[in-house]
Protein backbone atom coordinates (compact mmCIF):
# COMPACT_ATOMS: atom_id res chain seq x y z
CA UNK A 1 0.00 0.00 0.00
CA UNK A 2 2.64 2.25 0.77
CA UNK A 3 4.70 1.91 -2.51
CA UNK A 4 1.40 2.72 -4.27
CA UNK A 5 0.73 5.60 -2.55
CA UNK A 6 4.37 7.08 -2.56
CA UNK A 7 4.71 6.58 -6.64
CA UNK A 8 1.00 8.33 -6.76
CA UNK A 9 2.34 11.25 -4.82
CA UNK A 10 5.44 11.17 -6.29
CA UNK A 11 3.90 12.56 -9.81
CA UNK A 12 2.76 15.70 -8.36
CA UNK A 13 5.45 18.52 -8.53
CA UNK A 14 4.49 22.03 -6.19
CA UNK A 15 4.98 21.83 -2.45
CA UNK A 16 2.50 23.73 -1.04
CA UNK A 17 3.07 27.20 0.02
CA UNK A 18 4.45 27.90 3.59
CA UNK A 19 1.59 28.40 6.63
CA UNK A 20 0.75 31.81 7.65
CA UNK A 21 1.21 32.62 10.95
CA UNK A 22 -1.28 30.29 13.24
CA UNK A 23 -3.66 29.79 10.60
CA UNK A 24 -4.10 26.49 9.91
CA UNK A 25 -7.04 24.61 7.24
CA UNK A 26 -5.72 20.68 7.50
CA UNK A 27 -6.21 18.93 3.61
CA UNK A 28 -4.52 14.92 4.15
CA UNK A 29 -4.92 11.92 3.46
CA UNK A 30 -4.67 8.45 5.98
CA UNK A 31 -1.90 7.11 6.33
CA UNK A 32 -1.69 4.45 8.96
CA UNK A 33 1.04 3.89 11.84
CA UNK A 34 2.65 0.16 11.35
CA UNK A 35 5.28 -0.60 13.66
CA UNK A 36 7.55 -2.55 10.99
CA UNK A 37 7.97 0.53 8.88
CA UNK A 38 11.53 2.24 9.34
CA UNK A 39 11.56 5.88 10.16
CA UNK A 40 13.76 6.51 6.92
CA UNK A 41 10.41 5.18 4.73
CA UNK A 42 8.31 7.20 6.81
CA UNK A 43 10.21 10.17 6.12
CA UNK A 44 10.17 9.06 2.46
CA UNK A 45 6.57 9.09 2.53
CA UNK A 46 5.61 12.11 4.49
CA UNK A 47 8.07 14.01 1.75
CA UNK A 48 5.92 12.68 -0.95
CA UNK A 49 3.03 13.76 0.91
CA UNK A 50 4.08 17.46 1.26
CA UNK A 51 4.92 17.13 -2.38
CA UNK A 52 1.72 16.71 -3.59
CA UNK A 53 0.62 19.57 -1.63
CA UNK A 54 -1.26 17.97 1.44
CA UNK A 55 -0.08 19.40 4.81
CA UNK A 56 -1.81 16.84 7.03
CA UNK A 57 -2.19 13.10 7.52
CA UNK A 58 -4.55 11.32 9.67
CA UNK A 59 -3.26 8.07 11.59
CA UNK A 60 -5.11 6.07 13.78
CA UNK A 61 -4.34 3.51 16.70
CA UNK A 62 -6.58 1.09 18.14
CA UNK A 63 -7.40 0.00 22.00
CA UNK A 64 -6.80 -3.41 20.55
CA UNK A 65 -3.43 -3.16 19.13
CA UNK A 66 -2.36 -0.46 21.45
CA UNK A 67 -2.82 -2.08 24.53
CA UNK A 68 -3.01 -6.10 24.21
CA UNK A 69 -2.75 -7.21 27.78
CA UNK A 70 -3.76 -4.83 30.55
CA UNK A 71 -1.59 -2.24 31.52
CA UNK A 72 1.18 -3.16 28.47
CA UNK A 73 1.03 -0.48 25.93
CA UNK A 74 2.45 -0.64 22.40
CA UNK A 75 2.88 2.91 21.08
CA UNK A 76 6.36 2.77 19.19
CA UNK A 77 4.65 3.36 15.44
CA UNK A 78 2.82 6.02 17.01
CA UNK A 79 5.86 7.94 18.29
CA UNK A 80 7.74 7.09 15.39
CA UNK A 81 4.99 8.44 12.69
CA UNK A 82 5.01 11.36 15.01
CA UNK A 83 8.85 11.70 15.40
CA UNK A 84 8.95 11.96 11.57
CA UNK A 85 6.07 14.33 11.26
CA UNK A 86 7.60 16.33 13.25
CA UNK A 87 11.13 16.89 10.98
CA UNK A 88 8.66 16.80 8.26
CA UNK A 89 6.52 19.64 8.58
CA UNK A 90 3.10 17.55 8.09
CA UNK A 91 0.41 17.94 10.73
CA UNK A 92 -1.16 14.99 12.29
CA UNK A 93 -4.88 14.22 12.92
CA UNK A 94 -5.09 11.02 15.67
CA UNK A 95 -7.49 9.15 15.31
CA UNK A 96 -8.01 6.65 18.48
CA UNK A 97 -10.21 3.65 18.05
CA UNK A 98 -11.64 2.40 20.82
CA UNK A 99 -12.43 -0.95 19.33
CA UNK A 100 -11.97 -3.46 22.53
CA UNK A 101 -9.34 -6.10 23.23
CA UNK A 102 -9.43 -9.45 23.75
CA UNK A 103 -8.61 -9.13 27.49
CA UNK A 104 -11.75 -6.64 28.32
CA UNK A 105 -13.93 -9.16 26.86
CA UNK A 106 -13.12 -12.13 29.02
CA UNK A 107 -12.23 -9.74 32.24
CA UNK A 108 -15.62 -8.06 32.75
CA UNK A 109 -19.02 -9.10 31.87
CA UNK A 110 -20.88 -8.40 29.15
CA UNK A 111 -23.63 -6.15 31.01
CA UNK A 112 -20.46 -4.24 32.75
CA UNK A 113 -19.28 -3.43 29.33
CA UNK A 114 -22.84 -2.12 28.09
CA UNK A 115 -23.27 0.37 31.06
CA UNK A 116 -20.08 2.38 30.21
CA UNK A 117 -20.97 5.08 32.57
CA UNK A 118 -20.10 3.07 35.32
CA UNK A 119 -18.25 0.06 34.05
CA UNK A 120 -14.57 -0.67 35.11
CA UNK A 121 -14.01 -1.04 31.49
CA UNK A 122 -14.55 2.51 30.85
CA UNK A 123 -11.62 3.67 33.28
CA UNK A 124 -9.69 1.28 31.00
CA UNK A 125 -10.49 2.87 28.04
CA UNK A 126 -10.18 6.38 29.85
CA UNK A 127 -6.59 5.06 30.69
CA UNK A 128 -5.48 3.88 27.03
CA UNK A 129 -6.82 7.20 25.93
CA UNK A 130 -4.99 9.47 28.69
CA UNK A 131 -1.80 7.18 27.48
CA UNK A 132 -2.02 7.75 24.37
CA UNK A 133 -2.95 11.39 24.32
CA UNK A 134 -0.53 12.04 26.75
CA UNK A 135 2.30 10.53 24.38
CA UNK A 136 1.27 12.78 21.51
CA UNK A 137 1.05 15.52 23.08
CA UNK A 138 4.68 15.61 23.44
CA UNK A 139 5.19 16.07 19.38
CA UNK A 140 4.56 19.59 18.01
CA UNK A 141 3.00 18.20 14.58
CA UNK A 142 -0.21 17.03 16.91
CA UNK A 143 -2.92 19.32 15.45
CA UNK A 144 -5.77 17.40 16.84
CA UNK A 145 -7.39 14.00 18.88
CA UNK A 146 -10.64 12.14 16.55
CA UNK A 147 -12.43 10.13 19.45
CA UNK A 148 -15.06 8.98 17.04
CA UNK A 149 -17.98 11.16 17.82
CA UNK A 150 -20.36 9.75 15.02
CA UNK A 151 -19.96 6.23 16.35
CA UNK A 152 -19.69 6.91 20.04
CA UNK A 153 -22.75 6.48 22.44
CA UNK A 154 -22.98 6.51 26.31
CA UNK A 155 -21.71 8.57 29.13
CA UNK A 156 -17.83 7.28 29.30
CA UNK A 157 -17.78 9.26 25.85
CA UNK A 158 -17.71 12.45 28.06
CA UNK A 159 -14.64 10.69 30.09
CA UNK A 160 -12.89 9.71 27.56
CA UNK A 161 -13.03 13.00 25.63
CA UNK A 162 -11.99 15.02 29.28
CA UNK A 163 -9.34 12.32 29.43
CA UNK A 164 -8.02 13.31 26.16
CA UNK A 165 -8.25 17.11 26.68
CA UNK A 166 -6.27 16.99 30.18
CA UNK A 167 -3.21 16.08 28.44
CA UNK A 168 -3.13 18.16 25.02
CA UNK A 169 -1.85 21.30 24.72
CA UNK A 170 -5.21 24.04 24.10
CA UNK A 171 -4.22 24.20 20.66
CA UNK A 172 -4.79 20.82 19.61
CA UNK A 173 -8.51 20.04 18.63
CA UNK A 174 -9.72 17.55 21.16
CA UNK A 175 -13.31 15.50 19.39
CA UNK A 176 -14.11 17.98 16.76
CA UNK A 177 -17.07 16.36 14.54
CA UNK A 178 -16.09 14.30 11.25
CA UNK A 179 -18.36 13.58 8.60
CA UNK A 180 -17.28 10.35 7.14
CA UNK A 181 -18.31 9.92 3.66
CA UNK A 182 -17.40 5.68 2.77
CA UNK A 183 -20.12 5.27 -0.30
CA UNK A 184 -20.93 7.22 -3.58
CA UNK A 185 -24.52 9.98 -2.66
CA UNK A 186 -26.14 11.79 -4.87
CA UNK A 187 -25.19 15.49 -4.87
CA UNK A 188 -28.51 16.27 -3.46
CA UNK A 189 -28.49 13.44 -0.44
CA UNK A 190 -24.76 14.68 0.03
CA UNK A 191 -25.51 18.35 0.44
CA UNK A 192 -28.19 17.57 3.23
CA UNK A 193 -25.89 15.32 4.52
CA UNK A 194 -23.04 18.16 5.06
CA UNK A 195 -25.35 20.86 6.22
CA UNK A 196 -26.64 18.18 8.60
CA UNK A 197 -23.26 18.15 9.87
CA UNK A 198 -22.53 21.80 9.66
CA UNK A 199 -25.54 22.59 11.65
CA UNK A 200 -24.62 20.01 14.38
CA UNK A 201 -21.17 21.59 15.24
CA UNK A 202 -20.42 24.87 16.25
CA UNK A 203 -16.78 24.33 16.90
CA UNK A 204 -16.29 23.51 13.11
CA UNK A 205 -16.21 20.42 11.39
CA UNK A 206 -14.41 18.38 8.43
CA UNK A 207 -14.52 15.79 6.04
CA UNK A 208 -13.25 12.33 5.57
CA UNK A 209 -13.76 10.78 1.82
CA UNK A 210 -13.18 7.25 1.67
CA UNK A 211 -11.97 5.50 -0.79
CA UNK A 212 -15.31 4.80 -2.23
CA UNK A 213 -16.23 8.25 -3.53
CA UNK A 214 -15.03 7.65 -7.29
CA UNK A 215 -12.01 9.83 -8.33
CA UNK A 216 -14.04 12.01 -10.87
CA UNK A 217 -16.22 12.86 -7.67
CA UNK A 218 -13.77 13.82 -5.17
CA UNK A 219 -12.67 18.14 -6.14
CA UNK A 220 -16.44 18.40 -6.66
CA UNK A 221 -17.23 16.96 -3.49
CA UNK A 222 -14.42 19.02 -1.49
CA UNK A 223 -15.95 22.34 -3.36
CA UNK A 224 -19.32 20.94 -2.37
CA UNK A 225 -18.07 20.09 1.39
CA UNK A 226 -16.44 23.84 2.09
CA UNK A 227 -19.34 25.94 0.47
CA UNK A 228 -21.25 24.37 3.46
CA UNK A 229 -18.45 25.38 6.13
CA UNK A 230 -16.18 22.11 6.27
CA UNK A 231 -12.63 23.28 8.20
CA UNK A 232 -10.98 20.67 7.01
CA UNK A 233 -10.40 17.64 3.97
CA UNK A 234 -9.01 14.24 4.56
CA UNK A 235 -8.65 11.63 1.47
CA UNK A 236 -8.28 7.90 2.30
CA UNK A 237 -6.66 7.85 -1.54
CA UNK A 238 -5.34 10.79 -2.45
CA UNK A 239 -6.98 12.12 -5.89
CA UNK A 240 -4.83 12.32 -8.79
CA UNK A 241 -5.38 15.91 -9.93
CA UNK A 242 -4.24 17.23 -7.03
CA UNK A 243 -4.41 21.14 -8.24
CA UNK A 244 -7.45 21.93 -5.97
CA UNK A 245 -5.27 20.51 -3.22
CA UNK A 246 -2.38 23.14 -3.82
CA UNK A 247 -4.86 25.41 -3.91
CA UNK A 248 -6.53 24.72 -0.39
CA UNK A 249 -3.56 23.24 1.37
CA UNK A 250 -1.43 26.91 0.24
CA UNK A 251 -3.89 29.41 1.54
CA UNK A 252 -4.64 28.36 4.99
CA UNK A 253 -5.31 31.85 6.19
CA UNK A 254 -8.36 32.10 3.60
CA UNK A 255 -9.94 28.80 4.21
CA UNK A 256 -9.97 29.49 7.97
CA UNK A 257 -11.68 32.50 7.97
CA UNK A 258 -13.92 32.39 5.09
CA UNK A 259 -17.52 31.22 6.13
CA UNK A 260 -20.82 29.93 4.10
CA UNK A 261 -23.41 33.41 4.78
CA UNK A 262 -26.09 32.45 6.85
CA UNK A 263 -29.10 31.25 5.45
CA UNK A 264 -31.18 33.72 4.24
CA UNK A 265 -28.10 36.30 4.50
CA UNK A 266 -26.94 35.38 0.61
CA UNK A 267 -28.42 36.60 -1.85
CA UNK A 268 -29.97 35.39 -5.07
CA UNK A 269 -28.63 34.67 -8.42
CA UNK A 270 -29.92 34.31 -11.37
CA UNK A 271 -28.99 31.32 -13.71
CA UNK A 272 -29.86 30.70 -17.20
CA UNK A 273 -29.03 27.94 -19.88
CA UNK A 274 -29.24 24.95 -17.42
CA UNK A 275 -30.34 23.84 -14.20
CA UNK A 276 -28.67 22.17 -11.09
CA UNK A 277 -26.45 25.23 -10.57
CA UNK A 278 -25.87 25.69 -7.22
CA UNK A 279 -23.99 29.18 -6.30
CA UNK A 280 -22.67 29.82 -2.40
CA UNK A 281 -21.58 32.96 -0.86
CA UNK A 282 -18.77 32.51 1.90
CA UNK A 283 -16.63 35.43 3.51
CA UNK A 284 -14.56 36.82 5.99
CA UNK A 285 -13.78 40.13 7.08
CA UNK A 286 -11.58 41.01 4.18
CA UNK A 287 -12.60 38.64 1.32
CA UNK A 288 -15.57 37.73 -0.54
CA UNK A 289 -15.73 34.04 -2.10
CA UNK A 290 -18.59 32.12 -4.51
CA UNK A 291 -18.39 28.63 -4.83
CA UNK A 292 -20.37 27.30 -8.04
CA UNK A 293 -21.58 24.21 -8.58
CA UNK A 294 -22.83 21.99 -11.03
CA UNK A 295 -24.97 19.13 -9.35
CA UNK A 296 -25.79 17.67 -12.74
CA UNK A 297 -23.79 15.09 -14.40
CA UNK A 298 -24.24 17.31 -17.88
CA UNK A 299 -22.03 19.76 -19.00
CA UNK A 300 -23.58 22.91 -19.08
CA UNK A 301 -23.00 26.35 -20.53
CA UNK A 302 -24.72 28.74 -18.01
CA UNK A 303 -25.18 32.41 -17.90
CA UNK A 304 -25.16 33.35 -14.06
CA UNK A 305 -26.58 37.28 -12.90
CA UNK A 306 -25.37 38.40 -9.54
CA UNK A 307 -27.13 40.82 -7.34
CA UNK A 308 -26.27 44.89 -8.65
CA UNK A 309 -24.02 45.53 -5.54
CA UNK A 310 -21.92 42.36 -6.40
CA UNK A 311 -18.67 43.53 -7.41
CA UNK A 312 -17.66 43.27 -11.29
CA UNK A 313 -13.77 43.26 -10.90
CA UNK A 314 -11.16 41.81 -9.95
CA UNK A 315 -12.58 38.51 -9.20
CA UNK A 316 -9.42 35.99 -8.98
CA UNK A 317 -10.59 32.30 -10.41
CA UNK A 318 -8.92 30.55 -7.47
CA UNK A 319 -7.55 26.82 -9.22
CA UNK A 320 -6.34 29.00 -12.33
CA UNK A 321 -5.31 32.00 -11.09
CA UNK A 322 -6.52 34.35 -13.99
CA UNK A 323 -8.57 37.35 -13.31
CA UNK A 324 -12.39 37.19 -14.04
CA UNK A 325 -14.32 40.14 -15.11
CA UNK A 326 -18.28 40.19 -14.61
CA UNK A 327 -20.10 41.88 -17.36
CA UNK A 328 -22.51 44.68 -16.35
CA UNK A 329 -26.14 43.62 -17.29
CA UNK A 330 -29.45 45.25 -16.70
CA UNK A 331 -30.22 43.38 -13.34
CA UNK A 332 -26.54 42.94 -12.70
CA UNK A 333 -23.23 41.58 -13.39
CA UNK A 334 -23.38 38.43 -15.52
CA UNK A 335 -20.19 36.23 -15.77
CA UNK A 336 -21.34 33.09 -18.37
CA UNK A 337 -18.95 29.52 -17.33
CA UNK A 338 -18.88 26.35 -18.86
CA UNK A 339 -19.09 23.76 -16.43
CA UNK A 340 -18.12 20.28 -17.13
CA UNK A 341 -20.39 17.58 -15.27
CA UNK A 342 -19.95 17.69 -11.40
CA UNK A 343 -17.89 20.49 -11.86
CA UNK A 344 -17.11 23.48 -9.48
CA UNK A 345 -16.02 27.55 -9.79
CA UNK A 346 -14.42 29.05 -7.42
CA UNK A 347 -13.94 32.95 -7.46
CA UNK A 348 -12.42 35.59 -4.61
CA UNK A 349 -12.24 39.05 -4.66
CA UNK A 350 -10.80 41.27 -1.53
CA UNK A 351 -13.40 43.63 -0.15
CA UNK A 352 -11.75 46.61 -0.56
CA UNK A 353 -11.19 46.77 -4.49
CA UNK A 354 -13.80 49.10 -6.21
CA UNK A 355 -13.96 49.86 -9.63
CA UNK A 356 -12.83 53.33 -10.33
Amino acid sequence: MRSALLTLLTCALAVPAAEQGSAFFPVGIDYPADARTPSFEIARDLQAVRSAGFNTIKTAISWREGEPARGEYRLDALRRTLEVADRSGVRVILQIDRTEPGWVLTRYPDSERKTEGDAAACADLVRFVTTVAKTASRFKSLYAVDLGTAAAAGPCHGKVVEAARQEVTPNVSVDRIGMQLDAPLTPSDLSIALETTAAASARGWWLYLGAAVPESDRRFVAWLAISRGAQGLIFDDPPRDAGFIRTIAGNPALFTQVRPRPAGGAPEVRIDGGSDIDVRFLESSTVQMIIALNHSPKAQRVTMTFPPETQEAIWLNMETGSSVHFVAGPLGPLYQYWFRPTDALVLMIRKDIRLP
